[in-house]
């Protein structure tokens, strides 16, 4: 049985408030999230952010743990990863970030 796979593309964007997102993959380029949570409702969904500057993310809520990319970003404030699986690429941290 294949399995089709929803995703989204946020460009330019800022989202306010909690959001709760019913995708597998979200792409995000130049987007804020100004929220305290995200919550996930698919399994195993990724999220990237790509050519953005990032002074917060809100907290990631799902049932198993969230694939987060980030590539060409510049990380301005202090940041805790939590359960989540990391993929890197020319990212720029100003501050210590927690990585649990």
């Amino acid at each position: 049985k294949d399995r089709q796979v929803v995703s989204a593309l946020f460009c330019s964007s800022e989202i306010y408030g909690d959001v709760r997102l019913p995708f597998d993959k979200i792409v995000c380029e130049r987007t804020y999230f100004h929220g305290d949570t995200l919550q996930m409702t698919k399994g195993g969904a990724s999220i990237s952010f790509a050519k953005t500057q990032i002074h917060s993310l809100p907290y990631m809520e799902s049932e198993t743990q969230v694939h987060l990319c980030l590539e060409d970003c510049e990380l301005t404030d202090v940041i805790m990863f939590h359960r989540m699986k990391l993929q890197l690429r020319n990212v720029r941290f100003t501050k210590p970030c927690e990585f649990v």
